[in-house]
């Protein structure tokens, strides 16, 4: 706290008195980023994650914000990479939300940005979030094919399909064609 003292000077024409005054100015701070709850731990940087492919509404993490002074928070998000992502605040906390279901980890496995809250006092807090996106394995597809060969001859088919993660794939015959036969 900071103390303003000024020197006043009274008088009844006969005599004086003096005496100082002090003003106290309680400074006004910037709101605060915190973990768990409005008492928890002040933090610049947070860290969350989200399954690829998750639907989209899915809170990816939740930080709370304090104001010394109980001033109204407002809320500043910076590139929201792809707009993947939007950052609401209820209450005391602010959440993250996934605003997309096309997240994939094989395109982008993380994602980083920065939430700012201000007071009405125009002072402001800043705290950068990355989202890690969490690898699941997907399912390969298989490639529909039409072939065509001659009445009595042989044709070698080769099948077609891809994994989304690049793993190696097996083939398995789960019908048997009506006419002809197969051979591996």
């Amino acid at each position: 706290q900071l103390a303003h003292p000024f020197l006043i000077e009274v008088s009844d024409t006969i005599t004086t008195a003096q005496a100082t005054i002090y003003i106290r100015v309680t400074p006004n701070t910037a709101p605060k980023f915190r973990t768990t709850s409005v008492g928890g731990s002040e933090i610049t940087a947070q860290t969350g994650s989200v399954n690829e492919n998750t639907t989209s509404g899915t809170t990816v993490l939740t930080m709370f914000t304090t104001d010394t002074e109980s001033d109204t928070i407002t809320i500043h998000s910076s590139s929201i990479p792809g707009n993947h992502f939007s950052v609401a605040r209820t209450g005391s906390y602010i959440s993250l939300r996934q605003v997309t279901g096309s997240l994939d980890y094989e395109t982008t496995s993380s994602y980083s940005l920065s939430v700012k809250v201000s007071d009405g006092a125009n002072l402001s807090s800043a705290t950068t979030v990355t989202i890690s996106i969490n690898d699941i394995n997907e399912s390969p597809t298989a490639s529909n094919l039409t072939k065509s060969t001659d009445e009595d001859n042989s044709l070698n088919v080769t099948l077609e399909g891809s994994d989304p993660e690049g793993g190696n794939l097996s083939y398995k015959v789960t019908v048997l064609p009506t006419k002809g036969s197969i051979t591996q």
